[in-house]
């Protein structure tokens, strides 16, 4: 008789138990219900943002363009469409033209010979803008490193070594040399600009 009332006493226990799981399973199901109501919420809020700024930019290229619009504004437009492989390669061959031209222009005050620029570019491509992270605060994927941190690092440089002609042919030091000096001017003007700020 004992042993029979312990052991409803034990099942009354358990049943409690089983009720108050039973409760917060309920209650975790209702928070549940209440986030995915949140999420759809903003999702067709994201969807109707999305559809906004498409029609924007219908009637934006339906309506005519300025004709003294800004060269360089239009130089630095993102193509449309284009897919992440292809975004890169045009940011490592404008990087990469505009350092050589700088250092063309200013440091060498000749042309880099044709095997030079052939090899700094399958470098380019096989060491820069290799990684990225998205950058919450601008909304943007940041790719790293950049062609002149590569510069800096000489990892540009030893990689091109390995396409310039032969193996045992050396990457020519002149145009190191004027690559590192153009990067480190560059990026102390950078330094300088954000000092000002």
């Amino acid at each position: 008789d004992k042993e029979l009332s312990e052991r409803e006493s034990a099942l009354a226990e358990k049943e409690k138990k089983v009720s108050a799981l039973e409760e917060k399973l309920k209650s975790r199901e209702k928070e549940l219900d209440e986030r995915e109501k949140t999420l759809e919420e903003r999702a067709n809020s994201l969807d109707e943002r999305e559809k906004s700024i498409a029609d924007k930019e219908t009637s934006a290229a339906a309506t005519p363009e300025a004709k003294d619009e800004d060269p360089a504004a239009v130089e630095d437009e993102e193509p449309k469409g284009e897919s992440e492989k292809e975004k890169r390669i045009r940011m490592i061959k404008e990087e990469l033209q505009k350092v050589i031209k700088q250092a063309e222009a200013d440091e060498l005050e000749e042309e880099f010979e044709a095997e030079a620029l052939e090899a700094l570019e399958k470098a380019a491509m096989v060491v820069a803008f290799r990684k990225k992270y998205y950058d919450v605060m601008k909304d943007e994927l940041i790719y790293f490193p950049t062609v002149s941190k590569t510069i800096v690092s000489y990892a540009l440089m030893e990689e091109a070594e390995k396409y310039y002609y032969e193996e045992e042919d050396e990457f020519p030091m002149e145009y190191s040399v004027a690559l590192r000096s153009v990067v480190t001017l560059n990026m102390g003007d950078d330094d300088d600009d954000l000092d000002e700020e």
